[in-house]
């Protein structure tokens, strides 16, 4: 059960519920990793469109995350049917389970790289891409894209840290 405005809401579909879970789960550790380094993080409100997270070190930096969650070792996320809006202070956080190690990992890209990437895979066969996954944008981290999979982790690993957020 969900509350909803004070209701009990049940939902049918025992799949939406668990991707509403592996959504929040994602942002929740997105926001508990943030603040682990001494960043100031916060969950936005639902209606928040494209952001999920807003960070700052409460002097001069900040940023906004979209948090992509799976509960799977996934190696594409869907980002929506409209492109990726970009922004300087824009970013993504790819959240996967990794059930084997019991633990999550996480990618993180600048907005205009994902929307690139997007963008690149979209266009590279179109009608096989509209087949498979509809009108939805995506973002790839296997084939001729995994080769940037070690510098999305270094990119969250480094993210908020001292002067060494600017390496995206």
């Amino acid at each position: 059960m969900i509350t909803k405005n004070g209701r009990h809401i049940t939902l049918k579909k025992q799949g939406f519920k668990d991707a509403i879970f592996t959504g929040i789960s994602g942002v929740h550790y997105v926001i508990s990793e943030l603040s682990r380094r001494g960043l100031v993080a916060m969950a936005t409100i639902r209606n928040t469109a494209g952001i999920d997270v807003v960070v700052t070190d409460g002097r001069n930096f900040h940023a906004n995350i979209q948090v992509k969650s799976s509960s799977k070792k996934a190696t594409h996320f869907a980002l929506g049917k409209k492109p990726v809006p970009v922004s300087g202070h824009l970013y993504y956080a790819f959240v996967r389970w990794l059930k084997n190690e019991d633990r999550y990992e996480v990618f993180l890209e600048t907005s205009a790289r994902v929307r690139k990437v997007a963008e690149e895979v979209r266009a590279k066969d179109i009608q096989h891409h509209i087949k498979i996954f509809g009108d939805n944008y995506f973002f790839v981290i296997r084939g001729e894209f995994a080769k940037n999979v070690s510098r999305l982790k270094r990119n969250w690993e480094r993210f908020g840290l001292k002067n060494k957020n600017q390496v995206l």
